[in-house]
Formats: C-alpha cells, structure tokens, sequence
C-alpha cells in the first residue's frame, strides 16, 4: 500500500511538472504573439496584452499547486539541473516584475497626455534617468525578494521544482551568502565545475551558505 502511494505521489507530481513546463513554454514564446513586453531602443513600445499575458504567466508558475517533495538523502542536482532551474526563475521574476512596473512607466509617460498611448518615449521622457535607476533597483530587488521568500519558506522555485530539486539548511543558512553567491556563479557557469567539492554534487556555496541543494520526489 506505502509502494502505491508512494508511485501516486510520483506520478502526480511528474504531471505537475509537466504541465508547469507546458506554461513555462507557453509564456516564453508570447513575445511571437502579444509582441513584446518592452523593447530597448528610444520608445520602449508595449501592449495591454503582453502586460496581461506576462503577469498572467508569472502568477501561474508563482501560485501553481505543488507540494513540499519528500527529500532524496544524499542525492543532490548537477550543475546543468541547477543552471536550468535557476534560468528558468529569472524567466518567470522578470516577468512578474516587469509586468508590474511597466504600467507605471505608461502611467508616468502619459500623465501630461491628452490620449493614452501605450510606450514610453524614452529618450525625451524627462523621467527617462529616474525611471531607469528605479527599473535596474526594482530589478534587482525583486529578484533577490524572489529566491529569498522561497528559501526561507523551503519550498522549490518553480524552475527548481521543475527540475526536481529545491534547497535545504543543513545548520543556520546564510541565504543572503546563496543568493549572492549563485548570482556570481550563474556568470561563470562555465567554469563553476571547479567550485564541486570532494563531494559530489556538493559545491562551494552549498558549503559556504550552510544550506545544501537536494533532489526531491
């Protein structure tokens, strides 16, 4: 009876990951049909529809159902999982982010207009310096809010979910150290295979945050 529940479990949570993939997709290839959320040249054009369909996207990864995940002992992600899982994640931050802040920027470009018009001229906005800092800080800020929330409530991001891991403290974690640290590495991905420990799997911002990627049913 355990051994049924348990491949239950399984199953239902395969198919959870499945379908989160199948959203995942769906929202990266948008762009083709909403156009994008923004462009970076001198008007930074969007629509209600992208702006929709990015928040939309966002929320249903964010707030999709998916249990804890019983713990796999000893068995940790390799570096491409972990490089995946993380790519996917700033995927679904930016997303969520952008498609919050974007309508203030309209909001900001429009206040002196007489008819709502959906860009941001941003190289005659004279919110363009402002508007930028705030971005690139909001940016940064949700991001870090992003994994942090996550990790202190142990429950996988969604692109760790997908990949079937999430992170774990192993004494008292230094998240901030993780965050940081895996930022850095996510640059240097290439070479982060020198940063594996004896261990394998084990690598040394699992060590120097105290908390360790496991893999999970």
């Amino acid at each position: 009876m355990n051994g049924f529940k348990r491949k239950s479990k399984f199953i239902a949570e395969n198919i959870r990951r499945a379908i989160m993939f199948i959203i995942f997709f769906a929202g990266y290839i948008a762009s083709y049909v909403t156009g994008p959320l923004l462009a970076a040249n001198d008007t930074m054009n969007s629509s209600p529809e992208a702006i929709i369909w990015s928040a939309s996207f966002g929320a249903c990864l964010l707030f999709f159902p998916r249990a804890k995940g019983k713990v796999r002992q000893g068995v940790y992600p390799g570096l491409f999982r972990r490089y995946f899982a993380t790519n996917i994640d700033i995927v679904v931050a930016m997303s969520s982010i952008m498609a919050l802040f974007f309508p203030v920027l309209l909001l900001i470009e429009n206040a002196a207009r007489d008819e709502w018009v959906w860009s941001w001229e941003a190289a005659t906005s004279p919110f363009y310096i402002p508007s930028l800092i705030v971005g690139i800080l909001s940016c940064f800020v949700g991001l870090y809010f992003y994994f942090r929330v996550h990790l202190e409530r142990g429950r996988a991001t969604p692109g760790q979910f997908m990949m079937g891991y999430k992170v774990i403290p192993v004494g008292a974690p230094n998240y901030n150290q993780r965050i940081w640290n895996g930022v850095f590495w996510l640059w240097l991905w290439i070479f982060a295979w020198a940063a594996r420990t004896e261990e394998e799997g084990v690598y040394t911002w699992d060590k120097n945050s105290i908390s360790q990627a496991v893999r999970i049913w």
